[in-house]
């Protein structure tokens, strides 16, 4: 058996666990034991996405009604005009998991056997299981990156390139924080990549500009987590939470945290300029790179934004393939090396702990954006990687 092989293995085996806890009860019951944070009914947030196409349908607003779980861009509720209010919730669960994990099996099954083995065993991690569980729009976010970096990087065609960058935009569309890609796109690639990208951030900003109200409403309705989450506000907001500090104190905090997160990834973003030229001994196929900047582009980025629920974490599983080429390279291998170490530890602590757990790997969570935003920072800035 090959090593393309164990990231399909592990994909079917969630995927045939889905479809028995989606469709028989007792199953469900037996899951929701184990994995208490599972909801019912299972596909959560499809379900949310639904209840908001039907409500549009009908001709009203789901996003501007207050009392409507709806929280997703405008953009997503066009799809009230091919029936998608119409798809079963079982369908669209298992649809958007076999997308996602699809995805991840095609993009990390091709590095060797321990950045297959890595991603294998990842694939049953909590931030995972949360996503598909969940049957949230990130899974579909996921295949819409793959797919398009797929495009961008071994598209020969400008046609091919265009399409990649298409799906990119798609991403942000439906997400809003995938925009991210298209910026640092425009930052690694030259000719006519750079030139789709550049139309298609364009066109993202002028929607933004035009379209403000929607990123408030979007803002104001998106809930924030504390255990299943996380970002530079968590550990601060958990102090409120647990009241280990005055209420008075927790703005203070929430604020120190952030110019503490902002100090920490200029300067990784700066020692990662300086080391930009010692990427020689880093040797990476041209689509693992693109994965490993992306998927580092994105952790960072929504780390930025402050509380993410933690299914969002699926995209550092795209990093994999370039810390393994760092671990076995020349110059990189101790960064890589701890990189895989805080990645791996981030995947795997379930959602529920202790304090003292729970502050240890939200430590190990900044030191990880700042791990990634150094070789992140220094891949985007080679000058001889991906000019063509």
């Amino acid at each position: 058996m090959g090593s393309r092989a164990l990231p399909w293995i592990a994909a079917g085996i969630v995927l045939g666990a889905l479809l028995l806890v989606a469709t028989n009860g007792t199953w469900w019951s037996r899951a929701q034991a184990r994995l208490p944070w599972m909801l019912q009914p299972i596909f959560h947030d499809w379900h949310v996405v639904r209840a908001g196409l039907e409500t549009y349908a009908a001709g009203a607003d789901p996003l501007a009604m207050t009392g409507h779980p709806y929280n997703y861009p405008r953009a997503v509720l066009q799809a009230s005009w091919f029936g998608g209010q119409y798809l079963s919730p079982v369908l669209a669960g298992l649809g958007l998991a076999a997308a996602g994990l699809g995805a991840l099996a095609f993009a990390l099954g091709r590095s060797g056997w321990l950045a297959a083995a890595l991603a294998a065993g990842l694939m049953f991690s909590p931030p995972v299981l949360l996503l598909f569980e969940r049957g949230n729009l990130d899974a579909l976010v996921l295949f819409q990156v793959v797919t398009g970096l797929f495009l961008l990087v071994r598209g020969g065609k400008p046609w091919i390139q265009a399409g990649g960058v298409l799906l990119l935009l798609a991403a942000s569309l439906v997400k809003l924080y995938p925009a991210v890609l298209l910026a640092a796109g425009v930052i690694y690639w030259s000719g006519h990549r750079r030139r789709w990208l550049l139309m298609a951030l364009a066109c993202f900003l002028a929607l933004a500009l035009w379209q403000q109200d929607e990123l408030a409403l979007i803002f104001r309705k998106t809930g924030r987590g504390v255990e299943a989450s996380y970002g530079w506000a968590v550990a601060g907001s958990r102090l409120g939470v647990d009241h280990t500090i005055a209420p008075e104190m927790v703005g203070i905090v929430l604020r120190l945290s952030n110019g503490i997160s902002f100090a920490l990834l200029a300067v990784a973003a700066l020692i990662g300029w300086r080391l930009r030229t010692r990427l020689g001994g880093w040797s990476m196929d041209p689509l693992d790179r693109g994965l490993f900047w992306a998927g580092a582009v994105l952790y960072v980025a929504t780390f930025a934004i402050g509380s993410n629920w933690s299914y969002r974490l699926v995209f550092l599983l795209l990093c994999l393939p370039g810390l393994v080429a760092a671990v076995r390279g020349c110059g990189w291998r101790l960064w890589g090396a701890l990189g895989l170490v805080l990645l791996v530890g981030t995947m795997l602590v379930p959602f529920e702990s202790a304090p003292t757990t729970f502050y240890l790997i939200q430590a190990t969570e900044w030191l990880l954006a700042g791990w990634l935003t150094v070789g992140a920072v220094a891949v985007l800035a080679d000058r001889q990687a991906a000019r063509y």
